[in-house]
């Protein structure tokens, strides 16, 4: 399906490859949930291969 929303976090060279996966599953989970929400508010338009987010 589209891209809807996407985020970044910033991180540095003292990450553990633990704590770089628990901010991605962390930051995964913020920006499905701001998806979803501009979802439900019928705030995405998706025409042909074009998604317009209002």
């Amino acid at each position: 399906g589209p891209i809807i929303l996407q985020d970044t976090l910033p991180i540095n060279h003292n990450y553990s490859v633990e704590k770089m996966r628990l901010a991605g599953k962390d930051i995964e989970k913020l920006v499905l949930a701001r998806a979803l929400k501009l979802v439900l508010e019928d705030r995405v338009f998706v025409h042909e291969n074009k998604t317009v987010v209002f």
